[in-house]
């Protein structure tokens, strides 16, 4: 009766059978689980249109992008929404602001320069160039808002696990509650 005298059984069988079960079974399964568990603490979590609403979500959110020295994007957002907001169609003052915007934010080489591509870019620099024959159409800088948004985004997993986060957290639950006791 000894299996492996017999020549039916060896241990490094049992290895290497051992080996391919845990490949082929527990990365797999852990991965679903990390996926799935990833995917289900999604909502959980405040998406950056929610933190941006709020002018603690603002602030904190801004402090947590200057430690990671991308402040520039949250600024040239700001300054890009104010001008959507208060534009004008024709102004000297809405034509001024957005050569202001250029300047600080797209010009190659300027102090704050956001990274986006070289094509819009391109685009809102053409704006400028007819500045003084037509005016600056009210989405001239939308291209440029929505990868700066894409860029910000890549942050909020780093804002969320760090104590920033949960200064924000506190905020609003606290603000919340006040909420709730006036009612």
């Amino acid at each position: 009766g000894n299996l492996e005298e017999s020549g039916k059984w060896s241990w490094n069988y049992l290895v290497v059978g051992m080996g391919f079960s845990f490949f082929f079974l527990t990365i797999p399964l852990q991965l679903y689980y990390s996926y799935t568990s990833e995917r289900s603490l999604d909502g959980m979590y405040p998406d950056l249109p929610k933190i941006l609403q709020s002018h603690s979500g603002r602030e904190l959110f801004k402090a947590h992008l200057a430690q990671e020295f991308s402040v520039e994007n949250f600024l040239f957002w700001q300054y890009a929404t104010m001008w959507k907001n208060k534009y004008k169609k024709g102004s000297k003052k809405t034509a001024v602001n957005y050569s202001r915007i250029f300047y600080t934010f797209l010009e190659s080489g300027c102090t704050l320069q956001i990274n986006v591509s070289h094509a819009i870019q391109q685009r809102v620099g053409k704006h400028l160039e007819r500045l003084n024959n037509s005016a600056v159409p009210n989405d001239a800088l939308d291209e440029c808002v929505e990868e700066v948004i894409g860029l910000m985004s890549q942050s909020l997993s780093r804002f969320y696990r760090s104590d920033l986060y949960e200064q924000y957290r506190k905020h609003v639950v606290g603000h919340s509650e006040n909420l709730n006791h006036s009612i």
